[in-house]
Parts: structure tokens; sequence; C-alpha cells
């Protein structure tokens, strides 16, 4: 839960660190360019709701492995975009993944963590989404200097796989 934490909290806040590069891989201006990255929280908050109901009804695991892996398709079209639409669209459906993140982190700490512990759970958990928010600051404007965005995206595809096998297995 706390890597899945850690993944959204990156995903929230890299689109300043990439703002100077995709502009001119979607030769977008900045409205358009807020158009992606606003994309990708309307979905989160959109399916923030459903979420919710879906996880006081349905399984743990099944549905946040799915949810893993709607954000994971997403970030697979937004990596292989072409245009500025299709990278929007992949932003949105990787926000609706990552909105049972949110909720799906809260439902696991009321089942594992008893409610003395249960403070200490939330503050672990949410350490590592701001950490996640801190490292798609400067840290990542250091990647890019040496690498692509292409590369990072898909180092947060291989954390999304290994986020997924962890929910499924554990």
């Amino acid at each position: 839960g706390g890597l899945f934490f850690l993944i959204v909290g990156f995903m929230a806040n890299m689109f300043d660190s990439l703002e100077p590069i995709l502009t001119q891989v979607f030769q977008v201006d900045a409205f358009q360019y807020a158009e992606i990255s606003s994309a990708y929280l309307l979905g989160t908050v959109v399916f923030l709701l459903p979420a919710g109901f879906l996880l006081d009804r349905y399984a743990y695991r099944p549905l946040m492995c799915s949810a893993l892996s709607a954000s994971l398709l997403g970030v697979l079209l937004f990596v292989n975009a072409k245009t500025f639409v299709v990278a929007r669209v992949g932003m949105f459906i990787t926000g609706v993944g990552d909105s049972f993140c949110l909720i799906g982190t809260m439902k696991l700490l009321s089942y594992h963590f008893s409610p003395r512990r249960r403070g200490t759970a939330t503050g672990l958990f949410i350490t590592f989404g701001m950490l996640g928010g801190w490292i798609a600051q400067l840290p990542l404007k250091q990647f890019l200097m040496s690498y692509s965005w292409h590369s990072m995206m898909f180092i947060v595809m291989g954390l999304m796989l290994m986020t997924a096998v962890l929910f499924f297995t554990v």
C-alpha cells in the first residue's frame, strides 16, 4: 500500500518537472499542457467515490490489482502518445486507477491496524505519498538531465508492476 501511495504522490506532482520537455514533445502551449495534468487529477477526483463504493462491496486484492492495471495502462498510453489528446486520455485513466490507492489505503489501514496504531500507520502511508511528491521535483529534474522522460515512466511502470505483484501475493 505504501509503494502505491508513493507512486500516486509522484504521479500527482511530476507535471511541473516534465513541463519543459512535454510542451515540446506534444507541441502544446502551457494551457494545453495543463489539460494533460488536469486530466490525471480529474480522473482521480471523479472516481474517488466509486472506488469507495466498490471497495465496500468487493474483494480488496482483485480491485487493487485491477486499479494498478488501469494505472499501468494509462501510463503506457501516455508514454506512447503521439498527440496531446491521447496523453490526456492516458493520464485520465491513470488517475482513475490511482483513485483506488487513496481509498484502498484507508481500507487497508482499518483492517490491519488497531485504532491504537492506526495514526502511526496513516502517518507512514502519508509519508510515502509525500516522498513520492518530493521525488517528482528536484530528484526528477536531476534524473531528466541524464535520462529521457520515457525512461522515467518505464521505471514508474516497473514500480506499478512490482506493487501489483505484492498486492496479489502478500
